[in-house]
């Protein structure tokens, strides 16, 4: 799991996704922001450290800012995962949790979600993006689910997850 973190940071610092996102980290052509509004004049962490989110261990490769305004940060804008009760981070991919579920969201994990077609979209700064929000163009007010917009509009949905 390691060495996919530092590929992945690795690939992001050659300008992979570039295309797709702009320079400071938002999708590009959507209406919603995803966060980056974020101020530490303390420092930028460039180092793995681990936090505790939520009362659970969360290990990040860099950050924007410094320790102390990480863990402020994330303690204030992450949620549970209903599955593995691990945090979901701002800018997630969620999909819609069963329900009696002691938290509302999973992360849109082949470990967590049972299927992608529970998507619902984007978990946000304290908040969840609704598929509406995010493509107003394709999924309905209401539409939960990509399952559900499939349902009740008759048509395929397909959608790609950044």
């Amino acid at each position: 799991m390691r060495l996919l973190k530092r590929l992945a940071n690795w690939l992001r610092r050659r300008g992979w996704l570039a295309k797709k996102y702009d320079t400071k980290g938002m999708l590009k052509d959507n209406p919603v922001s995803f966060g980056e509004k974020i101020s530490c004049s303390h420092g930028v962490t460039e180092m793995e450290v681990e936090y505790i989110v939520l009362g659970r261990p969360l290990s990040l490769m860099s950050s924007p800012m410094c320790n102390a305004c990480t863990t402020q940060y994330l303690n204030r804008f992450c949620t549970l995962c209903a599955t593995c009760l691990e945090p979901i981070l701002p800018a997630t991919a969620v999909g819609l949790a069963w329900q009696g579920a002691q938290h509302r969201f999973t992360h849109l994990t082949f470990g967590c979600c049972e299927t992608a077609g529970l998507y619902c979209g984007f978990w946000g700064e304290g908040r969840l993006f609704s598929l509406h929000e995010i493509n107003p163009q394709k999924y309905a007010k209401g539409a939960t689910t990509a399952i559900g917009q499939a349902f009740s509009s008759g048509s395929v949905v397909s959608d790609v997850i950044p």
